[in-house]
């Protein structure tokens, strides 16, 4: 498929979404009501940036700006009434660390606290995961605000649930899949310039886990609402995109957002949201306009079956379609881990590859390929499409026999996805489709893109059943001799 064909399909796509109203007036308005009367409850800042005039030509975006005025509209479906927007001049390192701690005198343990930030993402010269202020320079990293810096800002506040949103380039390492001249289409990952001394990261030393789980300590949910521990310190994260892909901005109903963002606020509905069917919604949207290359990203995921920003509101979980289970992150490496050997991206096409997923507890493992052309593969397990039981501390290598490989044969974005189910049925489910489609010239079975999402749709996941996941996704460079379609 031609780059023109693509961005005209992704841009249909967007078009057909229901619009989400945004008044200027009202939102001013509102936010200035909350300052007056001085609420000490849910607190939120949202914060985005547009123009960079520190970074080289080029950096500057469109949506930031548009993205934290929207989405600080939406929040008051969730009771937010404090509402500080901080854009671009303002949104310094220093504009935003003061505005958080500056909130911190006035919260209670059962406030609640909401960052968002909009604008780029890259990575510092020792390969940590970073967001860009207003102030960020070309030259030096000193502006840079890290994960861990933010983490520990808002873990400071004397609230309960605390949650941050981030749509920026959680990596940088799939900033091309972003940059191939599509028109309207701009990539929020910055690659900045090596130079005075600093070190420029480099695409094979940032693909792996996500920065998220080093950041965020385990326990609690820290949410209060679901049996969550309220003051714990643990924070809500829900990104725009894994590490190693890009988060994307262009278009959307005749202005510019972050695609993360636009959908984020098509699907919020209002108090009483669980995270679980939020997330669900929103990856789902994210995929469809995206082609998959950006996957938004809940973390930790004991928040799922909590209230969205928090609350005492219990609704009942709706069940997943096995579509959502294909969109939806659901990382927790100490349950399931997958591995690319060579560890590298972006991977030229014939490149000789194979794949390790390790178990960490019982379940029935599915892994699946989605190659650049859409078309979805069973990498496991092998031969008859079954549940196949796993036990904690196995390895399983991808292809299962020894010394063989899989090598891409087409240029673009590919996913490989490990699923860690716990129960048997809903494995089966997944694989069934699989029973009766052909196997791809003697290697996988293979079925298109149409045919998996209508079937997948027909069948669901009780919420009584957790699954668990692990993704790759992979840029295919083009290399002398590749050919159409995947050999295996």
């Amino acid at each position: 498929m031609s780059s023109l064909l693509s961005i005209a399909r992704r841009r249909a796509k967007a078009a057909s979404l229901p619009a989400v109203a945004l008044t200027a007036g009202a939102l001013l308005a509102s936010v200035l009501a909350g300052a007056q009367a001085v609420r000490a409850e849910d607190v939120a800042i949202c914060i985005g940036v547009n123009k960079y005039p520190g970074l080289h030509d080029g950096a500057n975006l469109d949506g930031c700006v548009n993205d934290a005025r929207l989405f600080a509209q939406k929040l008051q479906l969730y009771g937010f009434r404090r509402i500080i927007v901080l854009a671009d001049q303002e949104a310094t390192k220093g504009g935003i660390l003061s505005a958080i701690s500056g909130v911190n005198a006035s919260l209670g343990s059962g406030d609640r606290v909401v960052v968002f930030f909009a604008g780029h993402g890259t990575f510092s010269s020792d390969g940590k995961a970073v967001i860009l202020p207003g102030d960020a320079q070309e030259n030096t990293e000193a502006n840079d605000l890290g994960v861990d810096d933010l983490y520990s800002a808002v873990k400071s506040l004397h609230s309960g649930a605390k949650t941050i949103v981030l749509d920026s380039c959680h990596s940088g390492a799939m900033a091309r899949a972003f940059q191939r001249g599509f028109k309207g289409f701009r990539s929020r990952a910055y690659h900045r310039h090596a130079s005075r001394g600093l070190k420029a990261w480099t695409e094979d030393t940032v693909n792996g886990s996500d920065d998220l789980h080093n950041v965020v300590p385990d326990g609690g949910n820290g949410n209060g609402g679901n049996g969550g521990n309220a003051g714990d310190g643990t924070i809500c994260y829900f990104t725009a995109a894994q590490k190693n892909e890009v988060a994307a901005e262009m278009e959307m109903n005749g202005e510019p957002h972050g695609v993360f963002t636009y959908c984020l606020a098509n699907a919020m509905k209002g108090q009483g949201d669980l995270w679980r069917d939020l997330s669900a919604a929103v990856a789902d949207q994210v995929g469809s306009n995206t082609d998959h290359e950006q996957t938004p990203l809940l973390y930790p995921t004991t928040f799922l079956s909590d209230v969205v920003f928090g609350g005492s509101a219990a609704p009942k979980p709706r069940p997943f379609s096995l579509q959502n289970v294909w969109n939806l992150n659901r990382p927790d490496p100490d349950k399931v881990m997958l591995r690319r050997f060579p560890n590298m991206t972006p991977v030229p096409v014939g490149t000789h590859t194979y794949f390790t997923v390790d178990a960490g507890a019982d379940g029935y493992l599915v892994v699946l390929n989605r190659d650049p052309k859409g078309d979805f593969y069973l990498l496991y397990p092998k031969g008859t499409p079954t549940a196949m039981p796993v036990r904690a501390g196995q390895s399983v290598r991808i292809p299962t026999a020894d010394g063989r490989t899989v090598s891409p044969d087409t240029p673009g974005v590919d996913n490989v996805r490990a699923i860690l189910f716990s129960s048997q049925e809903a494995a089966a489910a997944m694989l069934k489709p699989f029973a009766g489609a052909a196997a791809d010239r003697g290697g996988p079975r293979r079925l298109s893109s149409r045919e998996a999402t209508r079937a997948w749709k027909e069948d669901q996941v009780s919420a009584d059943d957790p699954f668990y996941t692990s993704t790759m996704t992979t840029l295919i460079v083009p290399a002398a001799g590749s050919s159409a379609g995947m050999s295996h």
